[in-house]
């Protein structure tokens, strides 16, 4: 049964124009950049804020380099087969603009679920490497470092693959007579690639292959994959009057479709899937929508000084994206979860321990384990109550070595 509220506290919150839960009415618009969404080449700058340094394309894909001296010469070689293209599930790799200090690679020992070397395998690298080495950090474990890092509000980052990293350090060389400009590379860098239990792959313009003692110290960059962001065939700005007659149609129906959801929330009648489908709402279900909106509704109550337009605005940010990373979790819309969104959007407390891999635990986990808020904050309390159980007897195993 739904909770009663207040009609007068929502359009306190919700301005003339539209209610505060939804997205603004479509408009025509420019062609979106590579930062926003749009189509993106080789040096363009990303969404992350790095530099663009693969695109997928149709077919096969082959980025050679021939390194020669005064006695021989060697060619190292990124490869793809069609089919191997083909099934990628992003459009793009970004390289980031920073790098990590010097660190070793991490622990020693196989890496459960294995490490690959192609375009595409660096993202489980990353996860299996922090899966199979949870106790290690940011300041002794590359794949850690690049598992938390984050830039441009971007926080879906992970160690390159040796091929991925190898076609950095292509691409770099090739920027000194010309090439796209993807940043610069002047230090030896650690791939997610491992060879063998005590050794991991390396990259340097200088040495284009390499396999280093993962003891050993080297620095590190991050990478992420992305696509093209979808766009409707009528987003760009076009002289055609049929197409500005569809849009204004289009901006008619959504303007109508919320009104009605306005009015359905303001009576406390009930709200079907398709009245949000309808209206484009930035949540998917009933539930969310009504949570979120109760929310936002405790808030206002519990204001004592007017808020400005801007902070207005970033609470309903973040009050949707609460519930929209919530509806990703339960399984009501797709997309990847990340520990430090959760944290960002209050789904979790900021001290959950280990907050990454439990996150990435909890997303392995069967839909009905994780398939409501309370369950999803039980799986927390004891992911939290384990780690810190198993911290403990670690301290008192390192206490008696200690102590003889």
């Amino acid at each position: 049964m739904r909770a009663k509220v207040n009609p007068g506290k929502f359009f306190a919150i919700v301005t003339s124009s539209l209610a505060l839960l939804f997205l603004p009415l479509p408009t025509a618009s420019a062609a979106p950049t590579c930062a926003q969404g749009g189509l993106c080449v080789l040096g363009d700058t990303g969404p992350g804020g790095g530099k663009v340094f693969f695109v997928k394309a149709t077919g096969s894909f082959t980025k050679s380099r021939t390194v020669s001296d005064f006695m021989s010469s060697q060619t190292y070689t990124v490869s793809l087969t069609s089919a191997q293209q083909a099934a990628l599930t992003f459009d793009y790799l970004e390289v980031a603009p920073t790098q990590s200090s010097s660190m070793r690679w991490g622990s020693n020992g196989a890496i459960t679920g294995g490490t690959g070397s192609l375009i595409g395998t660096g993202a489980s690298n990353t996860a299996n490497i922090v899966a199979t080495f949870p106790s290690d950090t940011t300041s002794n474990n590359v794949a850690h470092f690049a598992d938390n890092y984050t830039n441009n509000s971007k926080s879906d980052w992970f160690l390159p693959s040796y091929d991925e990293l190898l076609l950095v350090m292509i691409l770099s060389l090739e920027s000194d007579s010309g090439g796209p400009n993807i940043g610069s590379f002047p230090d030896g860098l650690w791939a997610s690639t491992s060879s063998d239990n005590s050794n991991a792959r390396y990259s340097a313009r200088n040495q284009l292959s390499g396999y280093v003692v993962k003891a050993s110290s080297a620095k590190s960059v991050a990478i992420r994959s992305f696509s093209q962001a979808a766009q409707s065939p009528d987003s760009n700005i076009d002289s055609d009057t049929a197409k500005r007659q569809r849009e204004a149609e289009r901006a008619a129906a959504v303007k109508a479709a919320r009104e009605k959801l306005n009015a359905a929330l303001s009576a406390n009648t009930p709200i079907s899937v398709k009245d949000i489908s309808d209206a484009e709402a930035p949540l998917k279900s009933v539930d969310s929508l009504l949570a979120a909106y109760q929310e936002l509704i405790a808030f206002k109550k519990n204001l004592t000084t007017p808020l400005s337009q801007d902070a207005a605005n970033k609470v309903k940010f973040k009050t949707i994206m609460k519930y929209s990373t919530i509806e990703r979790i339960t399984g009501v819309s797709s997309g990847q979860v990340f520990g430090c969104d959760l944290v960002t959007y209050g789904v979790i407390d900021p001290v959950t321990p280990m907050k990454q891999l439990a996150t990435y635990q909890l997303m392995k986990l069967p839909l009905s384990e994780r398939d409501s808020l309370a369950k999803i904050n039980a799986y927390f309390e004891k992911s939290s109550a384990s780690f810190l159980a198993r911290k403990e007897h670690l301290k008192g195993i390192i206490a008696k070595i200690n102590n003889g």
